[in-house]
């Protein structure tokens, strides 16, 4: 009966554990997931994670884009999305796939008791995709919750027959 008692004493105490921890998750429903553009496909980024916090570095980044292209062209004007950075921050996670008609769903929650947001992005394409390379930067502008600029990066695939 003692060891019966302990157990469940465990199981009450490992369950309420779990709980705590799922419920610390914020899901950020004002994240704007976002696209850069034609002007902007084509971009050299020595980092598969990027996370931008200011407006000097958002200039830089942009200006660095700008620096690998044919200047003579329609994008001479073109711009990166406005990010209002007192209230928002820029991330961006590169994947990469041999599909070409991936499905894509991205979700962000900031988990307040690790201080880390937490980008999920889940692949989703059918097993007989073909053989083509394709890859996407996944940006998101997302609502600043605290100090803290740490970002977990969680990715899965799911391949359907």
């Amino acid at each position: 009966m003692k060891y019966l008692i302990q157990i469940l004493l465990f199981v009450v105490i490992f369950s309420s554990c779990k709980k705590e921890e799922e419920s610390s998750e914020i899901i950020l429903t004002s994240t704007e997931f976002v696209e850069f553009g034609t002007c902007f496909l084509e971009y050299r980024i020595d980092s598969s994670e990027v996370v931008i916090t200011d407006s000097l570095s958002y200039v830089a980044f942009e200006k660095a884009l700008k620096n690998n292209w044919d200047l003579s062209g329609s994008c001479n004007n073109a711009h990166l999305p406005t990010v209002d950075f007192k209230k928002a921050l820029l991330v961006g996670k590169l994947t990469k796939t041999t599909c070409t008609n991936n499905t894509y769903t991205r979700q962000i929650v900031f988990n307040s008791n690790l201080q880390k947001y937490i980008y999920r992005i889940t692949l989703k394409h059918s097993k007989n995709c073909g053989n083509l390379a394709e890859s996407s930067f996944n940006w998101a502008i997302v609502p600043k919750m605290g100090s803290t600029n740490k970002f977990i990066f969680e990715i899965s695939e799911i391949i359907e027959e």
